[in-house]
């Protein structure tokens, strides 16, 4: 099942505002904290192949490792499941990049987490054991919707034919990706 744009746009549009699009409307409190409000402005999306690289690879290692983390803590069947799937295909992902970014000059992928996603992950590591999933699931969402903007962006604008065809193809999974966060149970 694909989102229809209007869907993403309400999702961008609710993330951007910073409420739950499948609450009352009333602003998110992201797990009371356990999910950063990552609002990235339209210009400080990126548009180079070395920024672009550098943020997939930065985000598809967060979700390697907090979906491995799920899998040890969370106790939620929904939650497991998703964290399976977004561990299988994040680690597809990552493996595409660095084919689409070894063509590509002076590009270079980071090796560890930055800073954001650090902070991120510490915070799920330290959340309890009765609000692990929830902080997990709210944290995906989140990130989801940050990355279909800046795949969307590179899209558009981005300088570099191979990862822009590398994020052509990453849209839908994102999409669809979004499409289960918000149909799965915490």
């Amino acid at each position: 099942m694909r989102l229809s744009n209007a869907c993403v746009g309400l999702a961008i549009a609710c993330f951007i505002a910073g409420c739950d699009p499948r609450s009352d409307g009333s602003a998110s409190n992201n797990a009371n904290g356990l999910a950063a409000d990552i609002q990235p402005a339209k210009s400080s999306l990126p548009t180079t192949a070395q920024a672009f690289a550098s943020a997939m690879a930065a985000n598809d290692a967060y979700e390697i490792e907090s979906s491995k983390l799920a899998l040890q803590r969370s106790r939620s069947p929904g939650v497991n499941e998703m964290a399976q799937m977004l561990l299988r295909e994040h680690s597809q992902s990552s493996a595409e990049l660095k084919a689409a970014a070894a063509g590509t000059a002076g590009v270079s992928l980071p090796t560890a987490f930055d800073p954001e996603r650090q902070k991120l992950f510490d915070e799920l590591k330290s959340a309890d054991a009765s609000r692990f999933g929830k902080a997990f699931m709210d944290q995906q969402r989140t990130g989801h919707i940050q990355t279909l903007m800046i795949v969307q962006n590179y899209r558009s604008a981005g300088d570099n034919e191979a990862l822009k065809r590398f994020a052509a193809g990453l849209q839908a999974r994102i999409e669809f990706h979004l499409a289960r966060l918000n149909a799965t149970s915490e």
